[in-house]
């Protein structure tokens, strides 16, 4: 999901910074769109948001008004994203976890920034949505992995277990 994020968000002219914990996955996003890719498992949080402060100055960008996608549905990414949140920014939630997270929620009203959530994207925008797909400002392929529709059921454990890094995409016929 934060792969698309990414995309569509360089797609409509944005810089974008993506952050993951998974060297493999920041490798993939980094030729689709992503301005800068850092891995915050290999450092602190004060490291990795001066990073993004000097980036953002370099690109010549302002200092507030970010939007921020948290899409790990993690507590330490949820954590993470809104430390990110900076004067006049937005946080959209889009990863889920059950997780309980203990935060400030005073920063809002002293950035006047805005967190919302999202379950996923609206049906009026699935026009759009394809359009940016099939004029190749999006693409798929390095994010997924076709398999027979008769391994469904190993594919599914798969998923259930972490084995599979990129989205499964389930075919009649033998595709794997």
């Amino acid at each position: 999901v934060g792969g698309y994020a990414v995309q569509i968000a360089a797609a409509l002219g944005a810089r974008v910074v993506a952050v993951d914990v998974n060297a493999g996955q920041l490798a993939a996003i980094a030729p689709c769109g992503a301005s800068l890719t850092l891995d915050a498992s290999t450092m602190d949080f004060k490291t990795l948001k001066k990073q993004i402060t000097a980036s953002a100055q370099q690109w010549g960008c302002p200092a507030h008004g970010w939007t921020i996608f948290e899409c790990s549905g993690s507590s330490a990414g949820q954590e993470t994203a809104f430390g990110l949140l900076g004067t006049a920014g937005t946080l959209m939630v889009v990863g889920f976890t059950l997780a309980k997270l203990e935060l400030r929620l005073s920063n809002l009203m002293a950035f006047d920034a805005t967190v919302q959530g999202t379950w996923g994207c609206r049906p009026e925008l699935y026009p759009e949505a394809l359009r940016l797909v099939t004029s190749g400002r999006i693409t798929l392929k390095p994010f997924i992995e076709r398999h027979a529709l008769d391994c469904g059921a190993e594919v599914l454990r798969k998923v259930a277990d972490h084995e599979l890094h990129r989205r499964a995409i389930l075919v009649p016929g033998d595709h794997a």
